[in-house]
């Protein structure tokens, strides 16, 4: 096993900071492993059945229990991080360069993550794909982003 394995492999949320963009494999980390920084692949929910029970929401457009729950994982689970209304972010009264800014929403199947940039763009990866694309800063919050992500948004934020 080597170095950049052994964390992923046994700190799955990245608690001692080991894992980051330019020391772990793209394919490593999903979109919520990247926009949260864990670099593993992160999914929202405290053990399997409560995923499971996050995504059966997500299924059935039931947003408000999908969103709840999520956020109520994500807060609990990762370290410093925030629940904030999607309003403060777009009114810009969080700075991306004080603090990390992350958005979530779901379709009916999925979820995904976006990380805001100190430019004012967002930031995401794709699953296992090995690239960061880029979105203007209007784009990730259009009623249906890439198609099919339709959800209300969650936001979240934490301190640099």
């Amino acid at each position: 096993m080597n170095s950049i394995e052994a964390p992923y492999l046994y700190d799955p949320f990245n608690a001692r900071g080991l894992r980051n963009i330019t020391n772990t494999s793209k394919r490593y980390y999903n979109c919520g492993g990247y926009a949260l920084g864990t670099f593993s692949w992160y999914w929202p929910g405290r053990t399997v059945e409560e995923h499971d029970e996050i995504m059966e929401y997500a299924e059935a457009e039931d947003w408000d229990n999908a969103l709840e729950l999520a956020a109520e994982a994500i807060v609990s689970e990762l370290p410093g991080w925030k629940l904030v209304e999607l309003e403060a972010v777009m009114e810009r009264v969080y700075s991306p360069d004080k603090y990390e800014i992350v958005a979530m929403r779901f379709c009916d199947f999925d979820y995904h993550f976006w990380k805001l940039g100190r430019n004012w763009n967002w930031y995401d990866k794709m699953g296992g794909a090995g690239w960061i694309d880029r979105h203007a800063f209007t784009e990730v919050i259009a009623r249906r982003w890439n198609y099919r992500y339709d959800s209300p948004i969650v936001c979240f934020i934490r301190t640099r």
